[in-house]
């Protein structure tokens, strides 16, 4: 694998990862969840497969805010939960979700389609959290100025926890809807497509 020593390497681990997404694991965890429910509707498995993937990322984002918080508490999550509390993780599963709704659809296009899709998606995550900092930081000034620095200080933590976590189920959310309509809208024609 080549390295790009432009990119971070919180984005060369994010790319390694997307390139793992396997869309033979995804057939498999589509059709075991059809098996287990075999009278549901595609849009029934549909939501509980974005359902489980934004629970998995909000708890990712939940843990990654309070390693950051708390001293010392990322080298003990590195240890008893290994890498899984690393953005690119997030980007995985989203990547998977992805995968897992275009076999639900059984939508195939193929390895550059796909890898398109996916990329797509590292791009839409990457946005959201430079979007969310920015926003964090401005809450943050304003608020401290209303607020004041001792309540400020005691909340903000708390506000990082549930941010980092909505932010991840918000975007996982929106990613799962954008999937299924491109695999909802495969064969329509141009004027089908929603506006």
């Amino acid at each position: 694998e080549a390295h790009v020593p432009d990119l971070p390497e919180r984005q060369l681990r994010a790319d390694r990862r997307l390139r793992k997404a396997d869309r033979k694991a995804a057939k498999e965890r589509v059709a075991a969840l059809r098996k287990r429910l075999p009278d549901a509707e595609l849009e029934e498995l549909h939501r509980l497969l974005v359902q489980s993937k934004c629970l998995q990322a909000g708890a990712i984002g939940a843990l990654s805010a309070v390693v950051e918080l708390v001293p010392g508490a990322g080298k003990l999550a590195g240890v008893f939960l290994g890498p899984v509390i690393d953005t690119a993780t997030v980007t995985a599963l989203q990547a998977e979700l992805v995968l897992e709704t275009f076999a639900l659809y059984d939508l195939d296009l193929g390895d550059a389609g796909e890898r398109f899709a996916i990329l797509a998606i590292a791009a839409t995550n990457v946005g959201a959290t430079h979007a969310s900092s920015i926003v964090a930081k401005l809450l943050k000034r304003y608020a401290g100025a209303l607020i004041g620095g001792f309540v400020l200080k005691r909340a903000l933590p708390i506000a990082k926890i549930a941010t980092v976590a909505t932010k991840n189920i918000a975007l996982t959310y929106a990613i799962g809807m954008r999937a299924q309509a491109v695999a909802r809208f495969r064969n329509a024609e141009l004027d089908e497509w929603p506006k």
